[in-house]
């Protein structure tokens, strides 16, 4: 059955939230519906969310309605679309012909590397000396100069001391010089990652 507030969604009828009277939360944001149930929710315009069972107060859901954060919460979503668009975009104009499951691919990878930046990488010093001194003994050649801007936005993320840092940074500047930025960047989170997983 199609819904009474949006014709292009449907529902079964037997749904507990405002969806089994018939109510999407599609465009409903904000507001509030009884639902099947009886009992009272909130639409994130995504979807309904029972009042009062979320009990983190400050954020909105613990009782009434919160348009405040609602209205962060509704702009998060806009901008995690926004995003996605973007990496369609992309995607499109790389291969005009890329069929939906390519374009869907491509999109979850950005989105996992993007997730991947913002993991915080705790590293000791001896870690850090332990991968410097790897690649030396691969036969990387340090010259402590060479600092590349884009790593070290990347290993802002990792908690360690300053000098160990600027040897990280100088090892990874040295080994992917040669790279595109954005392979730079990945192939030095993926060495970090992959020590990580070494270790744990």
């Amino acid at each position: 059955m199609h819904c009474k507030n949006c014709p292009h969604k449907s529902y079964k009828g037997n749904e507990n939230t405002p969806l089994g009277r018939g109510y999407t939360a599609y465009g409903e944001e904000g507001k509030c519906r009884k639902g099947l149930d009886g009992n009272m929710y909130i639409s994130t315009g995504k979807k309904w969310v029972k009042k009062g069972k979320n009990k983190r107060t400050k954020r909105g859901f613990g009782g009434d309605y919160n348009p405040d954060f609602m209205s962060t919460r509704y702009d998060d979503m806009q901008r995690d679309q926004k995003r996605k668009d973007n990496y369609r975009n992309e995607i499109l104009k790389k291969d005009p012909d890329a069929d939906e499951s390519t374009i869907r691919e491509y999109i979850r990878g950005k989105e996992q590397s993007r997730k991947d930046s913002q993991k915080s990488y705790k590293l000791s010093g001896e870690s850090c000396d332990y991968l410097v001194s790897r690649e030396i003994e691969k036969g990387l050649q340090l010259d402590n100069t060479t600092y590349d801007s884009d790593l070290v936005d990347l290993l802002d993320n990792v908690q360690c001391s300053s000098k160990n840092r600027g040897r990280l940074i100088n090892m990874l500047s040295i080994k992917y010089r040669d790279y595109p930025e954005e392979q730079k960047i990945k192939n030095s989170r993926r060495l970090i990652n992959n020590y990580m997983e070494e270790i744990n």
